[in-house]
């Protein structure tokens, strides 16, 4: 909402770090903590539309929202090629967390499953894309709304190991913890609730191309 209506970006290349900062420790183990996800897009393309997506002048495309009681703008997001990659957390290559490897620390989780260590793996290789955004603002011009449709018409998964499928397990849960943190203010924390109940994100994958490296792993 902070970009002028109207607007057109066109980034090259877009390269984002994610980290949860979300870790367990247990006394006498390796700390684990979350991967940090590297998520790089090209040929990023933002543009506002009307309300059938097609590109138009502002004028037109504002048109929508005569007589009615909110301003709608909406805008198309497009992507030529998207990768995301999980790589090991900061944290892993401490000399506190390598001295207790050494040491002869437990390296077995609860399950009894021996960890091994996770160096980094691509998760998504190259997909493309668009996401159908629609933007909600009261009469004062202050969001209200949001609404984002994702639409992927392929996913590749070049290769999928056991050490990156538990790295990618302990990702989701640190972005758990991250969502649901307790030391935010109880005031902002109630403004991002009633924010996320006029927000609608969805994501359609048509086809997925799972590649798993390990003959060994099962899924179940």
């Amino acid at each position: 909402h902070q970009l002028a209506d109207g607007m057109t970006v066109q980034i090259r290349m877009v390269n984002l770090l994610l980290e949860t900062r979300g870790s367990a420790c247990c006394q006498g183990e390796a700390t684990r903590a979350p991967p940090v996800a590297s998520i790089t897009m090209h040929n990023f393309l933002l543009y506002t539309t009307n309300e059938n997506w097609e590109v138009v002048n502002l004028k037109e495309a504002r048109e929508f929202s005569s007589n009615k009681k909110y301003i709608y703008v909406f805008k198309k997001l497009e992507w030529e090629s998207l990768s995301f990659d999980l790589l090991p957390h900061p944290d892993m290559f401490t000399d506190a967390t390598l001295g207790r490897s050494q040491e002869g620390a437990n390296l077995r989780d609860e399950d009894g499953e021996k960890r091994v260590l996770f160096g980094a793996e691509r998760l998504i290789e190259g997909i493309s894309g668009e996401a159908f955004i629609t933007v909600q603002r009261t009469e004062l011009n202050s969001p209200f709304a949001l609404e984002v449709q994702l639409h992927v018409t392929e996913a590749v998964c070049p290769g999928l190991s056991e050490p990156g499928l538990r790295a990618f397990l302990r990702f989701k849960t640190g972005l758990h913890v991250c969502l649901n943190r307790g030391n935010v203010d109880f005031k902002a924390q109630k403004r991002s609730t009633e924010a996320a109940r006029h927000s609608i994100v969805s994501i359609v994958v048509d086809h997925i191309f799972l590649c798993i490296k390990d003959s060994g792993m099962s899924l179940a």
